[in-house]
């Protein structure tokens, strides 16, 4: 296992990127986190892994799935402000919550992979960038590399590969501070949440109401619906005979129109890892639909 901080924002070299994603915690420190395949390769070796982060309180969740192989890599980061704004208490810890919490598809069977040994508990800065192994390929020498920078993404790598046009595939939601409704009446437990959920699939469990995940996409072979919009910094949608409002701080979408929100609800689901009756919310990069 290697560690490092880096004070220059992501690093660069001859690596693979294979996910980004973000989330605000409890005390509004916006992290980023960056995996990368390094040396780099093939696409096609890095097909079979997803992951995103849960943000929870006082840690978030980070995780990182292969589903060729059935293992699974995460940890908790707690990360506390000090009495300089600019400096930062960082603790990394074993993944508390299992493959059921943190919506890995359910065909497999997930064994826990680490990483084998975590970076210690440090103090950095806004702006740095703190760096260790999730996993080392004995035989290739390749490692799978996180990246986590703590204060906006305005150093992010540059993508690989071609240009292409852009789509609606390529869009993020964003819910900070979410204040959620149904049916008028304000869901407190889902609402005290000051933190960001950010990704391409926003995944929230709301007892005894199931299991809801939103997208800006179709993706109608997932079991996606047209179900609502997105306005500014409020969504609503409609789902089993419900109305469901969740106002933000800031904008939910990018840009400065109207857009179609689909949803897949699971309504039976519940969290095989617990009791059921706590509300959780996610991100993923990308969500296989199994229930």
């Amino acid at each position: 296992m290697v560690f490092s901080l880096l004070t220059c924002g992501w690093a660069q070299g001859q690596s693979l990127p294979i996910m980004t994603s973000g989330a605000t915690n409890a005390a509004k420190i916006p992290l980023q986190f960056q995996t990368k395949l390094e040396p780099g390769g093939d696409r096609s070796q890095i097909r079979g892994l997803l992951g995103g982060v849960i943000s929870a309180n006082p840690a978030i969740h980070r995780y990182l799935g292969d589903k060729d192989r059935g293992v699974y890599y995460g940890y908790d980061i707690l990360v506390e402000p000090l009495e300089d704004a600019s400096t930062l208490r960082v603790t990394i810890q074993p993944l508390s919550v299992g493959p059921e919490v943190i919506h890995l598809p359910e065909s497999v069977k997930w064994t826990s992979g680490g990483p084998p040994r975590y970076p210690p508990p440090q103090i950095v800065q806004i702006g740095d960038t703190l760096a260790f192994d999730l996993f080392v390929n004995q035989t290739t020498g390749q490692k799978v590399v996180e990246y986590v920078l703590f204060g906006d993404a305005h150093r992010m790598a540059t993508a690989i590969g071609p240009a292409r046009e852009f789509t609606v595939h390529d869009v993020e939601l964003a819910l900070r501070a979410p204040l959620f409704t149904r049916n008028g009446e304000t869901l407190e437990a889902a609402s005290e949440s000051s933190g960001q959920m950010r990704g391409h699939f926003v995944i929230f469990y709301l007892p005894p109401h199931g299991r809801f995940v939103l997208s800006l996409a179709p993706h109608p072979e997932k079991g996606f619906a047209k179900a609502g919009e997105v306005r500014g910094s409020t969504l609503t949608f409609e789902v089993g005979g419900a109305e469901y409002s969740v106002n933000c701080e800031g904008k939910i979408a990018p840009g400065g129109g109207a857009y179609d929100l689909y949803i897949r609800h699971d309504p039976a689901y519940r969290p095989s890892g617990g009791s059921g009756t706590e509300i959780f919310f996610g991100t993923s990069d990308a969500f296989e639909g199994s229930h």
